[in-house]
């Protein structure tokens, strides 16, 4: 593992990196447990290796490394997608570790605790953080949100990149069939752009949120800009919206993907399994 980590930070390419990839998998599981979803996290093996990611394999990560993504999934085999359970302790620490990388990642929360993130970035301002691009695809912002949910998500956003002081970019998103949504927010030392693009009518970047990024440029002696654009031409386009059709839109695209990812998705949704991959 120390010789993995050792050459992880020292790949300085500028189109691609090195993935280190951990499958937790004893022969006994089959044997004795099968794939019972209710006891996946029974298995001594399982259960010793999550501890050891925020025991061991976290702290560990060389200072030299400035790109973490970070994704955990459970399989659970036969016709069930990976599903990406993140618990609050390591949600946590996460939070805690994100300081270190001038690009950072976090899994896509459907099952995580993506709130107690940005709470703790809440409680601590840190001076010395290298956090400069941010990004994550959320359920937050997705087709199944609702508008409220939306804008009490981005006003937490908001207040923690107060408590971000490298950051230059965040992205926050969601796509699906027929739905695509993104919100980015780009600092520099005069100005704040805050964009919001969404297929869906249904949400809006609403006045609360405005507000607050508001006074958090004018705490800061920035300028805003606020600029709300549709992703498709038109209400017809919106609705043959698919997953792939977010990937150029992305500015942070490769802190979410890395290029082989990104192609695995590409074909497994034009085969129609892009929810067995994301």
């Amino acid at each position: 593992m120390a010789v993995l980590l050792k050459s992880l930070s020292s790949w300085e390419g500028h189109r691609g990196g090195l993935t280190l990839e951990i499958r937790a998998y004893s022969p006994s599981d089959q044997e004795f447990h099968g794939n019972i979803i209710q006891l996946y996290d029974d298995y001594p093996l399982r259960r010793r290796l999550r501890l050891d990611f925020a025991t061991r394999l976290i702290p560990a990560i060389p200072a030299s490394l400035q790109h973490f993504v970070f994704r955990l999934h459970r399989d659970y085999g036969g016709y069930s997608g990976p599903c990406d359970i993140v618990d609050l302790p390591l949600t946590m620490l996460l939070a805690y570790t994100c300081h270190a990388f001038t690009q950072f990642c976090l899994p896509h929360d459907s099952n995580s605790w993506l709130l107690g993130f940005f709470a703790e970035l809440i409680c601590t301002r840190r001076e010395d953080s290298k956090l400069q691009n941010l990004a994550f695809m959320t359920r937050y912002l997705g087709h199944g949100s609702k508008q409220k949910t939306v804008t009490g998500f981005l006003s937490l956003v908001t207040e923690a990149v107060w408590h971000l002081p490298a950051l230059r970019t965040l992205e926050l998103w969601n796509a699906s069939d027929g739905f695509g949504c993104l919100f980015r927010c780009t600092l520099d030392y005069h100005r704040i752009i805050v964009k919001w693009r969404c297929t869906d009518e249904r949400f809006t970047l609403e006045d609360e949120v405005i507000k607050r990024w508001t006074e958090l440029a004018k705490a800061s002696g920035r300028s805003l800009m606020v600029r709300v654009i549709s992703l498709s031409k038109n209400q017809e386009l919106n609705r043959a919206f698919k997953f792939s059709n977010i990937l150029p839109v992305l500015q942070l695209r490769r802190v979410n993907f890395d290029p082989i990812y990104e192609a695995n998705i590409v074909v497994a949704q034009k085969m129609k399994w892009a929810d067995v991959l994301i």
